[in-house]
């Protein structure tokens, strides 16, 4: 088969891109390399994507499925000065109050529905090599637990996130000044939330130095926190060769739980 599309990652943007693009009548392919549900950062979606979830017809199961979130509250780190920003005051109709979203359930629920409108998805297979044969038509090689194949189509579409399955292999890829941070991110129960978190607001404690970073505080429900720390990438190599040195087994998670309660 010839397909339309192939599309590579089947996050939010591969399975939106795959649903629309299905509802034209195209054949379209996703290849994830991932099995779903999968955790995954990027919690807190903001007021612009409304619109795409009523052309989607899924506002009314975000609506049920995920918290609402009105705005975000900027705190200092010593917790001295804080700012509250609310989308409501600029935004003047019922968009304003944007999601918090588990994202093991909402990618799998967008990966869902892209096959409901006809979209290939395969889940567990990973996109090898990109070529093209002498009629100029795409051709991906991938290979999963089992196999390994390939498949032709027209054109091909990029949503690999930070794989940056084509940057990486044309050697294209353009770093980008002050965004070189990595994130480390987990769930708590049993919090109590204060007014703020109560009321759904993202909460963001800029933490600068040689950190240059940020935690932030999302609350996914009654009893569910995302908690995160964002920093930047040379802080981080520093810190975990010195939880090397300590003999740490995981230096990932003593290095969340240290710039948590040393904050």
């Amino acid at each position: 088969m010839l397909y339309d599309v192939i599309i590579i990652g089947g996050g939010p943007v591969g399975s939106t891109a795959a649903t629309l693009l299905a509802r034209q009548g195209h054949k379209v392919i996703v290849f994830e390399k991932a099995k779903f549900p999968r955790d995954h950062v990027g919690e807190s979606l903001l007021p612009f994507c409304y619109g795409m979830f009523q052309d989607l017809e899924i506002l009314e199961e975000m609506k049920r499925r995920f918290s609402r979130k009105p705005g975000v509250q900027f705190t200092s780190v010593d917790n001295t000065t804080q700012s509250i920003w609310c989308f409501g005051h600029v935004i003047h109709d019922e968009s304003f109050l944007s999601f918090h979203v588990l994202r093991s359930e909402f990618d799998e629920m967008l990966l869902n529905l892209a096959r409901e409108k006809g979209v290939d998805a395969r889940e567990e297979h990973l996109v090898t090599k990109i070529e093209r044969d002498a009629e100029n038509n795409i051709i991906a090689h991938y290979r999963n637990k089992s196999e390994t194949g390939q498949v032709k189509g027209r054109f091909l579409i990029d949503a690999s996130g930070q794989d940056c399955f084509l940057p990486s292999r044309n050697k294209t890829k353009v770093p980008y000044e002050g965004m070189n941070r990595a994130a480390f991110a987990c769930h708590w129960k049993g919090i109590k939330f204060d007014e703020a978190l109560n009321e759904g607001l993202i909460q963001i404690v800029y933490i600068g130095g040689e950190k240059k970073g940020w935690i932030w505080m999302i609350p996914l429900g009654s009893d569910r926190l995302s908690v995160g720390v964002a920093l930047d990438a040379e802080y981080v190599k520093k810190k975990r060769n010195e939880l090397a040195e300590k003999n740490v087994s995981n230096w990932q998670e003593q290095l969340y739980l240290d710039e948590l309660f040393q904050t």
